[in-house]
């Protein structure tokens, strides 16, 4: 475990004992509540870390809780989202993976364990390579989760199915790679739920990428105007950041 991580574990289980020690499970609820409250500010890794603790905990009374395992899916993800590091990308995706799986298996009929699963799938990928994940066959894996979460409900997460095969489609390399595809994917997710801050920074870098400097500046001219708190506000903050960023580099070109 990485270093940071292991630190903030082990502080919040001698600062939080009494939170931290479930004995049965008319704990669970309080121990979800105080994970949730974490997880609502994970402004920074540390506190993204006692989401985890907590989440975890619940598992010590009840491994088959499906709302601790999917939560755990998602705070994974949300860590290794905004760490450049390939080496804890692996690391953080393929926990995160686990926990997805695991939420799948106890409830298949529920988007959430599907969802958070496959998009920790895809920072696994990105950690060992795209080109190495290709060649162990990853991507009939990856196709098959967000199928499912595409036909549970493609409005989950803020549009969160159709944005990850955007994305998927803009990350392959070539020849795989599908800028048409990706731009279809993102505009739907955009047009299910136009709050989304990170969607139109997606549409930005692809549209960069693909020589489109205009509609790149029209995406990130609407993007700085937004406002996060109408939606995953540290999440959309973050990507707000970044649409300033890229903003700023296209316009100095």
């Amino acid at each position: 475990m990485h270093r940071i991580a292991a630190l903030s574990l082990l502080v919040l289980s001698l600062a939080l004992p009494a939170a931290g020690q479930a004995q049965d499970a008319s704990q669970i609820p309080e121990l979800i509540k105080q994970g949730d409250g974490a997880y609502r500010k994970r402004y920074s890794e540390k506190v993204a870390w006692e989401a985890i603790y907590f989440y975890k905990e619940v598992l010590k009374v009840d491994p088959n809780n499906f709302e601790a395992n999917w939560k755990l899916a998602r705070s994974y993800y949300s860590l290794s989202d905004a760490i450049a590091s390939n080496k804890r990308k692996k690391e953080l995706g393929a926990e995160g993976l686990k926990y997805g799986e695991a939420a799948a298996k106890l409830q298949p009929g529920r988007i959430e364990g599907w969802f958070y699963g496959v998009i920790c799938l895809g920072e696994y990928s990105m950690g060992i390579g795209v080109l190495t994940a290709l060649k162990q066959g990853i991507e009939g894996k990856f196709k098959g989760m967000l199928d499912k979460a595409m036909a549970i409900n493609p409005n989950f997460d803020h549009a969160g199915p159709p944005r990850a095969y955007g994305r998927f489609y803009y990350k392959l390399p070539w020849p795989k790679r599908d800028y048409k595809k990706s731009e279809q994917y993102l505009l739907d997710s955009r047009r299910r739920s136009p709050a989304k801050v990170r969607t139109y920074f997606y549409l930005a870098e692809l549209y960069d990428a693909d020589g489109r400097k205009a509609d790149a500046l029209a995406q990130l001219r609407e993007c700085v105007a937004m406002d996060p708190r109408k939606e995953d506000h540290p999440d959309g903050a973050r990507y707000l950041k970044d649409c300033k960023a890229l903003l700023a580099k296209l316009e100095a070109k």
